[in-house]
């Protein structure tokens, strides 16, 4: 936070409350390394013989992570997790 706002407050609770430990600021991830791709010109399909997303027309990149959503059958809370392993490799354990 600008000038350590926030981890001054944190000290002063800490101190307050007689804990003994101390708080470490850290800067988090970057918006532009978030949204930035090492490899722009990466190429979004494998045209491997074997790639079941290159055969069906390409819809989606197969070089890329996959984001999912499992949605509960009875509360139907949904779940969104990202595997760090491309589509080619998550089609081919099924």
């Amino acid at each position: 936070t600008p000038k350590s706002i926030l981890k001054q407050q944190y000290e002063r609770e800490v101190r307050r409350i007689g804990l003994n430990i101390k708080i470490v600021e850290q800067s988090g991830v970057t918006l532009k390394r978030q949204l930035q791709r090492s490899n722009p010109f990466k190429e979004k399909l494998c045209q491997r013989q074997e790639c079941l997303i290159c055969q069906s027309g390409g819809k989606g990149e197969c070089n890329a992570t996959v984001t999912y959503e499992l949605v509960c059958q009875e509360c139907k809370d949904k779940y969104i997790g990202e595997t760090s392993r491309s589509a080619y490799s998550r089609v081919k354990e099924q």
